[in-house]
């Protein structure tokens, strides 16, 4: 059986605007339209790379050429890794802290062996994801309910 010698780094972003969506009771869907504009492949490319040489130096040109970025949905970033640099790639998108001149936080969701594992992975984290924003809309809704009923009663 032959090894992959890649790894799939499955990437969270949580963006500065979506905190702040999130506390008003009007939340728009999709978080690929950001204020600034559009996150793109070349974006997440372009700040990952600059984060890795600036922490790397001169080492990371070497790795910079082998890292791919597959998929970019909002929220979920797919990127493709040799598996001997997984680590070197994980510290550096710890320290992206702007896309597309939006501040933007990053954390490393899951590391996979394959691209199968790492589309599954991706599709429990959107649905979690999901989740958790209707949950936060119905709790905003009974929020409101009750306000309603105390403006009533005043």
């Amino acid at each position: 059986m032959v090894r992959h010698k890649i790894r799939w780094l499955l990437i969270g972003l949580d963006f500065e605007s979506d905190l702040d969506q999130r506390s008003s009771v009007s939340k728009t869907k999709g978080h690929t339209n950001t204020k600034k504009g559009i996150i793109e492949k070349a974006h997440v490319f372009r700040e990952l790379a600059k984060s890795l040489t600036i922490l790397f130096g001169l080492s990371a040109h070497s790795i910079i050429p082998d890292i791919n970025v597959r998929h970019v949905d909002g929220q979920i970033v797919m990127i493709r890794v040799p598996r001997d640099v997984v680590g070197k790639v994980r510290t550096a998108v710890t320290y992206i802290t702007e896309l597309n001149k939006e501040f933007v936080a990053c954390s490393v969701l899951s590391v996979n062996g394959s691209a199968r594992t790492a589309r599954l992975a991706s599709m429990r984290e959107i649905r979690k994801r999901e989740i958790k924003s209707v949950m936060s809309m119905k709790k905003l809704k009974q929020l409101d309910a009750r306000l309603q009923v105390v403006r009533l009663i005043e």
